[in-house]
């Protein structure tokens, strides 16, 4: 039986936001999964926000000590964070199996949505420059063709939006194995 060699490597760096997101790359000579996780910090203050909100909801309801359009406009900001909180991207991961394809997760505090992408159709991985708003953002970026020959870019950690240095790191990782499938 072959022993297999696993390296992780663990390190802090932030988003564009000013968050801190830790990162975790295993590679193995089979698989990469480079996962890249947002704080629960930020997710804590906003339940405990929420919660506050919704205290407050129910004091003035049940003690009537407010006119009915503040109790409304408590009730829409209460729910407005409840839905900001429900879909906070807790983790982001890519992960490469040698010969099969790229497996790209997301998970939110109430799900996950992942996206699975055949061997064959990546042509590509590289940093894309995006204009958005009055920024420039670095994303990390699948160029694949589907069966029609027509190119799609797939972003990568579009809810974490990481910063330069985890970006070309990551990509770093993804081109050695990328570049060792073929």
């Amino acid at each position: 039986m072959a022993e297999i060699k696993k390296k992780e490597r663990q390190n802090e760096f932030c988003s564009i936001k000013g968050h801190e997101l830790a990162v975790n790359i295993e590679e193995t000579p089979i698989y990469l999964k480079v996962a890249i996780t947002s704080p629960y910090k930020s997710l804590c203050n906003k339940c405990m926000g929420l919660f506050l909100l919704v205290t407050i909801d129910a004091v003035f309801l049940l003690g009537k000590l407010t006119p009915m359009y503040i109790i409304v406009g408590f009730l829409i900001i209460s729910i407005i964070l409840m839905i900001n909180v429900c879909w906070t991207s807790i983790e982001e991961t890519v992960v490469i199996i040698k010969g099969l394809g790229v497996q790209i997760e997301t998970k939110y505090v109430l799900g996950s949505k992942s996206n699975f992408i055949p061997q064959e159709e990546v042509q590509t991985v590289f940093i894309n420059e995006v204009i958005y708003r009055n920024r420039v953002l670095f994303m990390l970026t699948f160029l694949i063709t589907n069966g029609n020959t027509k190119e799609i870019l797939i972003p990568l950690f579009v809810e974490s939006l990481p910063h330069l240095p985890l970006l070309k790191l990551a990509l770093n990782y993804i081109i050695a194995i990328i570049n060792n499938t073929s």
